[in-house]
């Protein structure tokens, strides 16, 4: 409806007063419309709410279970809350029903890398990457994920490949990692 995209357009410019009023609009007119919920959720995640954003994605996610963005977002709440292993199981729901999900993939890479699980982080940044092939933050992260694994060589080939897509905050980490390995285009 209009009077979603207006409130998805409020929250995105971080115009969380206005869209909270037109939310309340929206659940006026339609009191049993869960997509509400959605957007409840992501005003709560921007005032770094996150149990409240948890609980207002849940409600999403029981009217559709399927709701990949509510999953997704839920999953990010959850890991700002430092409950990574719960994030990290939002994120499988949410891939399992979108497995092009780069963010997605991305942000699971990451939860693993917090927990220090190199080796399943360094897999979902390079699915995030077959994805995305110009996702500047996953190569990056999986740059810094091979370097904590103990594989520079790696780091510094993924660095090379992101400078090769045009992604130039790999030029400077190719200075100071890669350098002294010899490892350069």
């Amino acid at each position: 409806s209009i009077l979603y995209l207006k409130a998805y357009s409020q929250i995105k410019l971080n115009k969380l007063k206005e869209a909270s009023a037109t939310v309340f609009e929206l659940q006026q007119i339609n009191p049993n419309y869960y997509e509400a919920y959605f957007l409840k959720g992501l005003i709560s995640a921007k005032k770094e709410k996150y149990a409240d954003a948890i609980s207002y994605f849940n409600k999403v996610i029981d009217a559709n279970s399927n709701h990949e963005k509510a999953l997704y977002n839920m999953a990010l709440a959850k890991g700002l809350l430092e409950d990574y292993t719960s994030a990290i199981k939002d994120l499988d729901k949410c891939i399992s029903i979108n497995p092009n999900y780069a963010m997605a993939l991305y942000n699971r890479g990451y939860w693993h890398e917090i927990s220090e699980n190199y080796p399943a982080a360094i897999s979902d940044y390079k699915k995030a990457i077959t994805i995305d092939q110009r996702y500047a933050e996953a190569y990056i992260a999986l740059a810094y994920a091979y370097s904590q694994n103990g594989d520079k060589v790696n780091a510094c080939e993924t660095l090379n490949a992101a400078k090769t897509e045009g992604i130039e905050a790999a030029s400077d980490l190719i200075q100071s990692l890669c350098k002294w390995l010899n490892i350069t285009t």
